[in-house]
């Protein structure tokens, strides 16, 4: 009874499947079975060097002008930046989606927000074309029951005729052809349920690798030097990726940790809120250099002014450069965040 009922259930799988999907579909989908019993290719390596390649493009276009990836972009495999990360280079999805829009990039007609509407139609057809094949195979799941349930009813059919037999035969073939509805439940949410979830997830990562992408061009053309750019699309990685220590792979580690140029600008505004010379950056040195100019800890410090017969700073006293006239009456800010006295 088993091999009729697997024919049965089988023969109307196959059938229906091909009856209802496209030939590109079915060809999709073919692959993506042999891609559901492999590991995921999207790994923390694969992400590294997809920002290593960014960086190196956006790092070449910054420095060089953007006339200078031309070549680059409109012959990919041919270009060195490619050839230096092959897992990203021989993916020809994530090849074209970065050349495509460093092209317009290039071509300076079009706006961050005109690029961006591109990038997301673009995302959303992948995304969508990508789905039908886990669509097929959860159709196939929703149609495995009813096939079992078919089965099950051919087979009470065929016992129909056999009704003069003695009812421990009869019992034997009716529980055969009950076997059918067994193995359409089984086919439907034990095999071919979970494939489509496992096939979908793998189509998710690919659409957050090209978001990760859009991510980091986008901020790249909203006027943010290379490692920002980078920084925003690392935000854009899945969780399981997204590690604060693995936020600088080594090409990028000593540009990353760079002083900002805001807080270079702003050196004497730094100097005269922490007590440093006006000629000395507050930024710069080791914990050693930055501590007072005779070495020694606060409380030396404390010590040396109290025999010297200096003043103990006033936390309270008004200092003209630092506050403005707040309140009236020349008080200190920090005076205004205290309560009344009572009485």
């Amino acid at each position: 009874a088993l091999p009729f009922e697997m024919i049965t259930i089988g023969g109307a799988t196959l059938g229906a499947f091909v009856a209802n999907n496209q030939m590109k579909v079915i060809k999709a989908t073919l692959k993506g079975l042999g891609e559901c019993f492999k590991g995921s290719k999207y790994t923390k390596a694969r992400y590294m060097e997809l920002m290593a390649l960014l960086f190196d493009i956006l790092q070449k276009a910054r420095k060089e002008r953007l006339m200078a990836i031309v070549k680059d972009v409109e012959e990919p495999h041919e270009s060195e930046l490619f050839k230096k990360y092959p897992t990203v280079g021989h993916d020809h999805h994530v090849v074209e989606f970065i050349t495509d829009y460093l092209r317009m990039m290039v071509s300076g007609n079009l706006n961050a927000h005109e690029i961006e509407s591109l990038m997301d139609n673009e995302i959303e057809t992948h995304h969508h074309e990508a789905h039908a094949a886990v669509a097929a195979i959860q159709r196939i799941a929703g149609g495995l029951p009813a096939f079992g349930i078919v089965a099950a009813v051919l087979g009470v059919v065929n016992t129909m005729g056999s009704v003069g037999q003695p009812p421990a035969v009869l019992g034997g073939m009716i529980g055969s052809a009950l076997v059918g509805t067994f193995l359409g439940i089984v086919l439907a949410y034990a095999f071919a349920e979970p494939l489509a979830g496992v096939l979908e997830q793998k189509v998710d990562e690919g659409g957050k690798e090209l978001q990760c992408i859009k991510t980091t061009l986008l901020a790249s053309m909203q006027g943010y030097n290379p490692s920002t750019a980078i920084e925003f699309g690392r935000k854009v990685r899945h969780a399981a990726h997204h590690h604060r220590s693995d936020h600088s792979f080594p090409r990028l580690q000593t540009r990353w940790h760079k002083i900002p140029d805001f807080w270079l600008n702003r050196q004497n505004d730094c100097s005269n809120i922490i007590g440093v010379d006006d000629d000395t950056n507050p930024m710069e040195g080791t914990s050693e250099q930055r501590r007072p100019h005779d070495g020694g800890s606060h409380q030396h410090v404390q010590a040396d002014r109290r025999r010297k017969g200096s003043p103990r700073p006033d936390r309270n006293a008004r200092d003209p450069e630092r506050f403005d006239d707040v309140g009236g009456g020349g008080e200190s800010p920090h005076l205004l965040l205290r309560p009344p006295r009572q009485g």
